[in-house]
């Protein structure tokens, strides 16, 4: 495997990795949310999170310069 082909498998894998992470936060977070909106019901931030988090690990949003 040539330089170039192993730099870009391993940022593959780095992108496999980020996106494994964010899915298990988005979970996590998912989790306790209900507790959130209890508490603050017009605030829709945190949902918006987790779903931009899900949408971006699906390849549906880009985030970042």
């Amino acid at each position: 495997m040539t330089d170039d082909r192993s730099a870009e498998a391993q940022k593959e894998a780095s992108l496999q990795d980020h996106r494994s992470r964010t899915l298990e936060a988005a979970d996590c977070a998912e989790q306790v949310l209900s507790l959130f909106e209890s508490r603050f019901p017009n605030d829709d931030r945190p949902r918006k999170a987790i779903e931009a988090a899900r949408a971006w690990v699906r390849g549906e949003i880009r985030v970042g310069a």
